[in-house]
């Protein structure tokens, strides 16, 4: 369900208040022996009027002194305008200039009055919409009705209409004295402009390999993730989320994997704030662009080597306002049910015992009345006869159909100096396991104003807050009893079962989610320079993390001391504060254009760490309460402390619309590393050539876009784990030199830390062609890519008689791996006819890996690294998943052999 409200009032309000401002605005203007339009100048920076005018027709050079101190707008035009043929009209805040003699260049055509109304697409009424006679300074501005009149128009003149974020249209009269029309929103922008580092830039000009996806594609789901919403929709991007419960985080990998130990997550650009997009609503999204090669991501330098994801969030815009309400609700089931995941019920699960006992070499059948015995949690004994009667289905009885309600409001609105656009999401998601679920509230606030022509400011604020539970599974075998009438809680062996864990009478555990992230900014245009831009952006991302967990004693494990009533909290708390500065410049001479970006950017990371739990708890609350008993743990540490200093640039040049070249550069500094290997430069070259722009592809009408594009570039990778420059000691009674009774104790190497340690480097080579047909009504893209991640830092280990306290092992840059892969993409807009749409999106990719060199004692024994389920050896693939191998049948005791 769907309800837009048009707030008509606040137009109306609006159309007022423009009226009464020439009326009450007073300024203080002093010029002396200076041209008229200086003084224009110095009422457009002190005020909120602007002035239209054609510079053939007004002469505004004439050199005057004046001296105005608390004028209305009035007052000081006519001292301005005085003893010249100068005219003005002034509409709400806009002021149009004209020459006295400009009516008559057409006094001698027919003249008349035309009058209409102003809508957008949806037939809402536009207030504010200017309309100008073409060709002159004549014209008017809709009121908040969205109608217009217009005199003295001649017979066959031409109106425009512009308003803006709206496409602006021309209409020849034609005689008629009544004109309506309708104004349609500026593709140009958000189709054809891509957020690249620090910039935009036209799709078009873009050489390096990026993917946009657009807020209505992410909304068609209905995911509470963003990163869930981009799954399938760009090339080269795989998401798997950390569990299925629900508010469980995403894992974002940009043409595969890139590293063993160090993190593999591509850098995230919220409004160009670092952060993290799991938490926040895709209603508030306006585009991700995904950056994947060199030339687009080194400018992030040291950041850059696993991808870069730039979100843009909405923005308000010039336009009339708007309250827009969503609701929404669904189900979701199992993909799959108990079959399908090869759960055994009771008879198969015994033969399957029996069968393992035979592999052990147990060949006596079970006596029915025996007793089943697991561990000592399973104090209400079943004999064998009675489980072999029970056949419980405990996947069905665990999991349910889950569903959610989403409510998300938008408020938006603006004028040509400023705008709003506000949201507030609340989301209620049950999900398909018992005691899963998550309840989360967001609002947003982007804000944007001009207070003059040359400098634009804004904010960008959201506010994020969810809480969630969980409950743990214990183990579900078929022939276990759901219930027990004649215990006190009903469950059978209260201590091993999973509908008692799952019961918030005797076991709690809750998550809670605190986020903040923000930041603002300010534009100047440089003055004397033109295209010359000073940008600032000061933003911080904050969030605490608190989970809370309580099990009765009533059913907890008799397997360990059971020591009462248990619970424990923990907190995290993660900060990061970035700024930067930087100057933009673009400019076009001729056949030639030019733009750059340079500038310095500063980032602070620190995350807190506190914890505390306990046992033998008072009393039946779900809590430590404020005597706790016997305390378990108890810990309060910063976890780490991140420095990152950097200088970055970049360069483009543009030659005939159609031969481009790149370069970016970016020096970091980070403090995860020594002083004498703590700086490192990232460059990266890219060129493209759009072949679809040369005279001989003219006559192939039907091509609208043939680009071909090429980038080579380093970047790096900083997410190397903490702390492996430093070492660390420990004291201990066993350490001694000598005699107890002399030195009862001393000091030994626990780690060994390696000053030389530095981040790993991908070295990226991408060639690519982007292809449009039919006026881009299909288009597309493919790209091979090549990576050399090199310096992989890797435990290598050390003589035996070192004798580390925390194993003989240093961590150094050693590994190396190659990754490459193709992506195809195609997209079409098969009907776009009103109010329907009907657009296809294909993408394919395929990426290898290959491991170069591991540490030299693994290579040199034919050895690889195990993490967890994952085995990476040198000369075969990153991380394979890998189990027990069958090497056939033992000839001599006839059983199969594995290695």
């Amino acid at each position: 369900m769907k309800i837009t409200v048009f707030i008509i009032v606040f137009a109306s309000i609006q159309t007022f208040a423009l009226s009464n401002y020439a009326q009450t605005k007073r300024m203080d203007v002093k010029i002396e022996q200076s041209s008229i339009v200086s003084a224009l100048e110095k009422i457009e920076a002190q005020s909120e009027f602007f002035f239209f005018y054609n510079n053939k027709v007004v002469k505004l050079d004439k050199k005057i002194s004046v001296d105005l101190k608390d004028k209305t707008i009035n007052e000081i035009l006519d001292a301005l305008f005085k003893d010249t043929d100068i005219e003005y009209t002034i509409t709400n805040r806009q002021v149009v200039l004209s020459g006295k003699e400009t009516g008559n260049l057409i006094s001698e055509q027919q003249k008349k009055s035309i009058s209409g109304k102003v809508t957008d697409s949806s037939g809402g009424l536009l207030p504010g919409v200017s309309v100008v006679l073409k060709g002159t300074t004549t014209g008017v501005i809709t009121d908040n009705n969205g109608s217009y009149s217009i005199n003295n128009v001649p017979e066959k003149a031409t109106l425009q209409f512009s308003f803006v974020g709206m496409k602006m249209q021309e209409l020849k009269t034609n005689g008629q004295t009544n004109l309506d029309v309708t104004l349609f929103e500026e593709t140009v922008g958000i189709d054809e402009v891509v957020a690249i580092g620090y910039g935009t830039k036209k799709k078009k000009d873009i050489i390096g390999s990026i993917a946009t996806i657009k807020s209505e594609e992410l909304v068609q789901t209905s995911s509470a993730s963003v990163i869930n919403a981009l799954q399938g929709r760009a090339a080269g991007v795989q998401i798997t989320q950390n569990t299925g419960l629900s508010g469980s985080e995403y894992q974002v990998k940009i043409r595969g994997v890139h590293s063993i130990n160090s993190g593999n997550d591509p850098l995230w650009i919220i409004d160009g704030i670092p952060g993290d997009a799991n938490s926040l609503n895709p209603n508030d999204i306006e585009t991700f662009d995904v950056l994947k090669d060199a030339s687009a991501t080194s400018i992030y330098g040291s950041r850059g080597s696993n991808g870069v994801v730039i979100i843009t969030t909405k923005s308000g815009g010039a336009k009339k306002a708007e309250i827009t309400i969503d609701f929404k609700t669904g189900v979701a089931n199992m993909l799959k049910d108990d079959k399908d995941y090869g759960y055994a019920n009771t008879d198969q699960f015994f033969a399957i015992v029996k069968e393992g006992r035979k592999n052990v070499g147990i060949t006596e059948d079970w006596n029915p009345f025996d007793v089943l015995h697991v561990n000592a949690d399973y104090v209400k004994p079943i004999s064998l006869a009675e489980a072999q009667s029970t056949n419980n289905n405990w996947f069905k009885k665990l999991t349910r159909q889950g569903s959610y309600n989403d409510v998300n409001l938008t408020a938006t609105g603006g004028s040509e100096k400023s705008s709003i656009f506000f949201s507030a999401n609340y989301r209620d998601q049950k999900g398909v396991v018992l005691r899963d679920g998550l309840t989360k509230y967001s609002s947003r606030l982007n804000a944007d104003f001009k207070p003059s022509k040359s400098i634009t400011l804004g904010a960008r604020m959201n506010i994020i807050y969810s809480k969630g539970e969980t409950g743990s599974t214990d183990r579900i075998w078929p022939w276990m009893p759901f219930y027990d009438a004649t215990d006190g809680t009903g469950y059978w062996n209260v201590h091993a079962n999973s509908l008692a864990s799952k019961d918030s009478k005797y076991s709690m555990s809750n998550n809670e989610l605190l986020r903040g992230l923000g930041g603002v900014y300010a534009e100047i245009k440089v003055p004397f320079v033109n295209g010359l831009f000073l940008r600032t952006e000061e933003s911080f991302d904050f969030t605490q993390s608190n989970h809370s967990d309580w099990q009765s004693a009533t059913i907890r494990s008799l397997n360990t001391p059971n020591d009462g009533s248990r619970a424990g909290e923990s907190s995290n708390i993660s900060k990061t504060i970035n700024y930067n500065l930087y100057l933009k410049y673009n400019k076009t001479f001729g056949d030639h254009n030019f733009s750059a970006t340079g500038g310095t950017e500063s980032t602070r990371s620190t995350n807190y760490y506190r914890a505390f739990g306990a046992q033998y708890l008072l009393g039946s609350y779900q809590e430590l309460g404020h005597d706790p008993g016997k305390m378990n743990y108890m810990e309060g540490r910063q976890t780490f402390e991140d420095y990152l200093r950097s200088y970055f640039g970049r360069a483009d040049y543009k030659y005939k619309d159609k031969y481009l070249l790149g370069i970016s550069v970016r020096r970091d500094g980070s403090s995860r590393f020594t002083p004498d290997y703590r700086w490192g430069i990232f460059t990266a070259y890219s060129a493209g050539w759009i072949i679809s722009e040369e005279n001989f592809m003219k006559q192939f009408d039907k091509v609208s876009l043939l680009k071909l594009r090429a980038s080579y570039g380093q970047t790096g990778n900083n997410q190397v784990p903490y702390f492996r420059t430093q070492s660390f000691y420990q004291n201990s009674f066993d350490y001694n030199y000598g005699l107890k009774t002399e030195i009862s104790a001393g000091t030994k190497i626990q780690v060994m830390g390696n000053k030389e340690l530095t981040w790993e480097t991908t070295t990226s080579y991408d060639l690519g062609v982007d292809y449009g047909f039919f006026k881009n009504k299909i288009q597309g893209s493919i790209a091979y890519y090549l990576q050399d991640v090199n310096g992989l830092v890797l435990a290598q280990p050390l003589p035996a008689a070192t004798g580390l306290a925390g194993g003989n092992e240093i961590w150094a840059n050693v590994g190396r791996i190659l990754n490459q892969g193709l992506e195809f993409t195609i997209s079409s807009v098969n009907i776009s006819n009103g109010n329907f749409k009907w657009t296809t999106d294909f993408n394919i990719a395929t990426n290898g890996s290959l491991v170069k060199n591991l540490t030299p004692d693994l290579d040199a024994f034919n050895k690889g690294i195990w993490q967890d389920k994952w085995f990476t050896k040198t000369g075969g693939p990153l991380r394979v998943y890998s189990g027990a191998q069958y090497v056939g049948v033992d000839p001599e005791k006839g059983v199969y052999m594995i290695m």
